[in-house]
Order: C-alpha cells, then sequence, then structure tokens
C-alpha cells in the first residue's frame, strides 16, 4: 500500500518534467539526493526544483511498480523489506524515474529557482554546500 506523503511539494506531472538522482554513500558526508520538478499554477512561473537529501544505509534502486498511476513521494506500507525503527521505504515517482529507498531520514534541503533541468538544481545546490 502506498501512501502520499505530503511533507513533500507536488510532483509535476507533464512529460517535460525533470527529475534526477545522485547517488552518494548514503552517509551525512555523502548523502543520496533526489531532485524533481514542483507543480506549477502557470507556466508563466519560473520553473521549480526541489532538492531531496536522504540518509540510508542501502543505495536506491529503480522500481517499475506498476500500480502506481500517480507521481509524487509515497510511503511503502506493505513492504516485505524488514525495516528497522527509525526507518522508511520510500517512493519517489516521476514521469521519468521511479526510484525506491530504505531512509533513515529524507530532508528537503533546497528550493532553487530558473533552472532549465534538475541536474543544474542539483549543481547548484552541491556548489553552494562547500562540502
Amino acid at each position: 500500500m502506498l501512501k502520499l506523503l505530503s511533507d513533500f511539494p507536488v510532483v509535476d506531472d507533464s512529460p517535460h518534467a525533470s527529475s534526477c538522482i545522485l547517488f552518494g554513500h548514503g552517509d551525512s558526508v555523502s548523502p543520496h539526493y533526489f531532485v524533481y520538478e514542483v507543480a506549477r499554477d502557470f507556466l508563466s512561473a519560473p520553473r521549480t526544483f526541489v532538492v531531496v537529501e536522504i540518509l540510508s544505509d542501502l543505495s536506491p534502486w529503480m522500481s517499475q511498480r506498476e500500480e502506481v498511476d500517480d507521481v509524487g513521494v509515497f510511503l511503502v506500507s506493505d513492504s516485505d523489506i524488514e525495516l528497522d525503527a527509525d526507518e522508511e521505504h520510500l517512493l519517489f515517482c516521476t514521469k521519468l524515474h521511479q526510484v525506491e529507498i530504505i531512509s533513515r531520514k529524507a530532508t528537503i534541503v533546497d528550493r532553487v529557482y530558473g533552472f532549465s533541468e534538475a541536474t543544474k538544481a542539483l549543481i547548484q545546490v552541491l556548489s553552494k554546500d562547500n562540502r
């Protein structure tokens, strides 16, 4: 069973929406990142991307869940994977990607405006980070 998480902004479901993922080690020094485009009320509004930092002991994996008809960030509540008390099974679903991860913490670290694609938005956030 999937539960749409309202803590995350609404994912853009247009066919041209951009998203990307960066696989790190999953720790606080080198977390995973998932970036997606936020739905706009008006096409004249600047493109907005949300950068989500994910701490996890496992690497994300590409998913192909057929029961998912919508885009969004979901909590997978019927996971077959045994979870620790501090873990959640998450599904990030955009028009381009379905990515699952067992997360210890997923945090929105930034909203970036005016970029043409998700990878450029991620580069902007990581270059400001000075790690």
